[in-house]
């Protein structure tokens, strides 16, 4: 039996000084993570080892992360062209681009 899907939708929603290491958590419930950093200003923690495959939404994940500048690459395994990856890094400090490949 599966777990039940989690969303983490507007988690750290403006959490402007929200910096801690949370590279050790199982997001691999996890469906949305659509706007779960948006405008925490200060985040620029190494999530690359996350399972974040059974995610459907990145919306904004990172939209006004200021500060955030992580290399994401792992995560392109799961890229799907059927998955919402609009603005994913905007307003962050990396590239605006719309998916993590």
């Amino acid at each position: 039996m599966c777990p039940e899907e989690q969303s983490f939708y507007d988690m750290f929603y403006d959490a402007d000084e929200f910096n801690q290491d949370i590279s050790g958590w199982d997001v691999s419930s996890g469906g949305s993570f659509g706007r779960m950093f948006y405008d925490a200003d200060e985040f620029n923690q190494d999530i690359s080892q996350w399972d974040v495959s059974r995610g459907t939404s990145f919306y904004k994940i990172f939209y006004g992360a200021d500060e955030f500048n992580q290399n994401l690459c792992a995560w392109g395994e799961h890229y799907s062209s059927d998955k919402n990856y609009d603005r994913m890094f905007g307003n962050s400090d990396c590239p605006d681009t719309s998916d993590p490949t």
